[in-house]
């Protein structure tokens, strides 16, 4: 390729650029500017890092939300998770006022680092809807808490095909005594009821499907956990 030097017969490769950039700058459609009368949301921070909590603490915050536009600014807010709460007060905001996100986040399960997001949907043009994310780490607690595993539980036919069976592993992560008050099985028999497990320790639950059942199956572990005092685990026919 024969690239000409700047001259009379032409601009050269650097003009040709220089043109193309004038002309893509030209082109370019302008920055968006909020309606003359549209409300304009302002959140105060959009990421929340509420540190370390343990297991069934709650974490707590509030945000102000600011309107700068010259409408009234509306607000409906959801979260990502049920573990995370939010509420908004007032939902309608006047042009130059200001309304309060409350947030509570509820460390349901261990994890080292946990994030959860909360919506804000707006009548601003430009802002329809803003995110909170939710960050933090959540230890293990000083109560007990019952986790089972594996969840849903998958359960195997017999060569028969007369019922399914499968193992549930039930333990402790907690720092206290789980006590297992009851066990309920819907469309399925279990081998034991009650249950006291010390920190660190698990047992095994042994289900077998009922047959000429028509619903869904699953058991209903209830303990002294203070954050899932009833755990469901559905049961999955393989």
């Amino acid at each position: 390729m024969n690239l000409k030097r700047p001259g009379p017969e032409g601009p050269g490769l650097a003009g040709l650029a220089a043109v193309v950039i004038l002309t893509w700058v030209a082109c370019a459609p302008p920055p968006e500017k909020p309606a003359p009368n549209a409300p304009a949301v302002e959140v105060e921070k959009q990421v929340w890092n509420f540190g370390t909590i343990e297991r069934g603490e709650k974490a707590k915050t509030r945000l102000k939300v600011t309107n700068r536009g010259q409408d009234s600014l509306r607000l409906v807010v959801n979260t990502s998770c049920e573990c995370l709460s939010a509420t908004v007060d007032p939902s309608v905001v006047p042009p130059k006022g200001a309304s309060w996100l409350s947030l509570e986040f509820l460390g349901y399960e261990i994890k080292d680092l946990t994030s959860k997001t909360l919506y804000l949907s707006t009548n601003d043009p430009l802002q329809p809807q803003v995110t909170v994310t939710v960050t933090g780490r959540v230890t293990r607690g000083k109560g007990p808490h019952l986790v089972a595993t594996p969840n849903p539980l998958p359960v195997e036919m017999a060569a028969d095909s007369s019922s399914a069976s499968g193992s549930l592993t039930i333990s402790n992560q907690g720092g206290a005594r789980l006590v297992i008050k009851a066990n309920r099985c819907f469309g399925c028999k279990r081998d034991w009821n009650e249950l006291v497990l010390e920190p660190g320790e698990q047992a095994v639950l042994h289900i077998q499907t009922l047959p000429g059942w028509q619903n869904g199956r699953w058991v209903e572990i209830e303990s002294n956990d203070p954050v899932w005092p009833v755990k469901k685990i559905s049961l999955v026919e393989m």
